[in-house]
């Protein structure tokens, strides 16, 4: 899920450009689907959520609203069906398999590219976000939608695992080599998640098309809040250094007056 309070990229992006469609590869429970209806309530939705359970809920939960559009198909850069690895938490189903646990089933799902769901769709607008979170299988949905990422140029979200979580996984350096060739660049991230260790497990990358801004506008602004803190903590305690360096030098003064 994009967590749009700390990604204000997000937001200047939507407001620079009239409301078009917001694809969700990966629905899950719809977290995403929710965040962006209040973000961005003029533009359509298109989620995609392989898990039978998952969109069956979805379609219930979102029946109601014509702007919203649930699809029950694995996206891929291929078209056919799939074994879908089934997880005790839903959010970890993925057509690839865990290294460290077992599945507990496997269903078959239809497998299509969003190229080829944009083009049977029909009635899209331009793409304006696009979010993906298919637990490693990220960069093959990439692949399956380079025309319409070519075509639209939309702001894209890609979970990306740096922990060995699944067999065959994209590593974040082929994540970030496919969009450098798109010419995409690495613009924000969001979200990550660390191990008990201290080390990045997975994060949430956002890529803006185009180069990196210039230097023209030198104004830098740092989100870290921990880092924040702890500049703040030092800050005050040169502070009150100072401040008692001053008053010992204002008493000495006083004493040889």
């Amino acid at each position: 899920m994009l967590d749009t309070s700390s990604v204000p990229l997000l937001k200047t992006w939507l407001s620079a450009r009239p409301p078009g469609t917001i694809v969700d590869v990966g629905a899950a429970s719809g977290e995403f689907i929710r965040e962006m209806r209040t973000l961005r309530p003029q533009s359509r939705i298109v989620a995609f959520e392989p898990t039978p359970t998952c969109a069956t809920l979805l379609a219930s939960t979102f029946a109601s609203d014509p702007l919203v559009r649930i699809r029950a198909v694995a996206l891929s850069d291929h078209l056919g069906t799939a074994a879908l690895k089934l997880y005790p938490e839903p959010t970890q189903n993925s057509l690839l398999e865990q290294s460290a646990i077992a599945d507990c089933g496997r269903i078959e799902v239809p497998v299509s590219t969003l190229d080829t769901e944009c083009m049977e769709l029909g009635d899209l607008l331009p793409i304006e976000v696009l979010k993906i979170d298919t637990q490693g299988h990220d960069l093959a949905v990439l692949r399956g939608a380079a025309a319409t990422i070519r075509r639209d140029r939309p702001l894209v979200q890609v979970e990306v695992i740096f922990a060995a979580l699944y067999e065959h996984q994209a590593s974040p350096g082929e994540i970030l080599a496919w969009f450098e060739s798109q010419d995409y660049t690495l613009a924000d991230m969001s979200m990550p998640h660390h191990d008990a260790e201290g080390r990045l497990a997975y994060a949430d990358w956002i890529f803006a098309p185009g180069q990196a801004a210039g230097a023209a506008d030198q104004r830098y602004f740092c989100r870290d809040a921990s880092m924040l803190a702890g500049n703040l903590r030092m800050y005050q305690q040169a502070a009150e250094e100072r401040l008692s360096l001053i008053n010992r030098l204002t008493t000495e003064i006083s004493r040889r007056s």
